[in-house]
């Protein structure tokens, strides 16, 4: 629902709808983020959304896993098992680790609302 078509679809309803994002804060505290922004704002020209971190985090954990497997890289299982034995993971999208159900054990949300047919972060919500 965070994608440019759909807010525009929205009309007039946009006053009304509040969209949430998994987690996903730029930190410039976390390790690699700030070159993270740099290297996508010099390639794309703006600056990264939530979808961009998750897709950056996502893709870094599966090299990193593929590496870790050694000479069993190429053997998917072995790749999966250690998906699902990740714990605290540190990341530009914070720390995480894998649950048995392989959802991640991040409880924070982004808050946004719509104005110009735009996202605009309102806050971050933790349960």
């Amino acid at each position: 629902m965070a994608e440019s078509d759909f807010l525009a679809q929205l009309g007039p309803a946009q006053r009304a709808v509040y969209v949430t994002v998994p987690g996903l804060m730029l930190d410039p505290t976390r390790p690699g983020v700030p070159r993270f922004v740099a290297s996508y704002r010099a390639t794309f020209g703006a600056a990264p959304g939530p979808y961009a971190l998750l897709g950056y985090e996502s893709m870094r954990m599966v090299l990193d896993l593929i590496r870790q497997a050694r000479s069993h890289g190429n053997d998917r299982q072995a790749v999966v098992n250690r998906f699902f034995a990740t714990r605290n993971r540190a990341s530009i999208i914070g720390q995480y680790s894998i649950e048995p159900n392989g959802n991640t054990t991040s409880t924070r949300y982004g808050g946004s609302r719509i104005h110009g047919n735009r996202l605009v972060f309102d806050r971050l919500l933790v349960p």
